[in-house]
């Protein structure tokens, strides 16, 4: 079942119709000019069987939401509030951005927890999956962040094209050069402090190593100590928004979950959503080896899901 998933950055928005693992079609617009009619010509052009979206841009969101939910299609705005199968060990999960949740939802789908999710756009987001859920993060500058201020800021340095930043000497020996140097040197040295602390401090907390998984266009620059240690997946946010709208609607027809909880229109607390400990491997191996998501094979698990209930306590009441 193709889906349209559209993702809206501060800078780009993102779009591609998936199929479970395999992204058919993807594109990307500025923000600032997709309005109604555009988005419009896109649904026309890209025939799918629903819609998913998540913006952090509010205003846009304004614009563009009564389109999408009047499109014709099952429509899902992944949010804090209306995501599936993602607990939040986080204390104010209305702060972390939409963005953020599906790269999250991806990763559960393309990888499994624990894992880190290094996001490279406007900003740099590292996000924290364990079995809990989402975990915490990280919020530093993007790549185009530095090169813009070095620029804006100054009188005399000039503007710098992030993608021609490699290649460069390490020694600059004119002020581009040198500029080129700090923006890909200093970069790549902090994507590497921050993997470094984040999966030590995992590892101190009794994780298992986390798989590292990285998305965004400025993945090239990852420092060499890192780049063969780690998944690119470009699509990641994509993936997450189809898997999103798929447990989303498979909860709403009640044909994913078991009957218990189905009947019950009932939904595990926060705390909960993820296998007990005795069921974590299988949950994980049976996830890895068919591509399914975890949300699938642990409701094909009654028995050792401690999100349906069936061998826990009830879960909270869905609100």
């Amino acid at each position: 079942m193709a889906l349209f998933c559209l993702d809206v950055g501060n800078t780009h928005a993102h779009w591609g119709v998936v199929d479970g693992r395999r992204v058919l079609a993807h594109g990307e617009v500025a923000t600032a000019s997709l309005d109604t009619v555009a988005l419009t010509a896109l649904l026309a052009a890209n025939p799918s069987a629903g819609v998913a979206f998540a913006s952090v841009v509010p205003a846009a969101t304004a614009v563009l939401q009564p389109t999408l939910l009047s499109c014709g299609r099952p429509c899902f705005h992944l949010r804090h509030d209306t995501v599936k199968g993602l607990g939040f060990d986080y204390p104010t999960p209305a702060e972390v951005g939409q963005d953020r949740l599906a790269d999250c939802v991806g990763a559960q789908f393309v990888a499994g927890a624990p894992a880190v999710i290094v996001g490279m756009g406007t900003a740099t987001t590292v996000d924290i999956l364990t079995e809990r859920g989402y975990a915490g993060g990280i919020i530093a500058p993007g790549l185009g962040v530095m090169t813009r201020y070095l620029h804006e800021r100054t009188a005399l340095l000039p503007a710098l094209d992030p993608s021609s930043l490699l290649g460069g000497p390490a020694i600059g020996k004119s002020t581009v050069d040198a500029m080129r140097a700090g923006c890909a040197l200093g970069f790549a040295g902090m994507i590497g402090a921050l993997l470094d602390g984040v999966c030590a401090e995992l590892v101190r907390q009794g994780s298992p190593m986390p798989r590292v998984i990285v998305t965004g266009g400025a993945a090239v620059y990852l420092p060499a100590s890192w780049r063969d240690r780690v998944t690119h997946e470009p699509h990641l946010t994509l993936l997450g928004l189809a898997e999103a709208h798929r447990r989303h609607f498979a909860w709403a027809t009640k044909t994913r979950w078991p009957s218990s909880v189905a009947s019950s229109r009932r939904w595990p607390s926060s705390s909960c959503c993820r296998p007990p400990s005795s069921a974590t491997a299988c949950s994980r191996r049976s996830s890895r080896s068919s591509g399914r998501s975890w949300s699938a094979t642990w409701s094909s698990r009654a028995s050792c899901c401690s999100c349906c209930g069936g061998c826990s306590a009830a879960p909270a009441a869905r609100p």
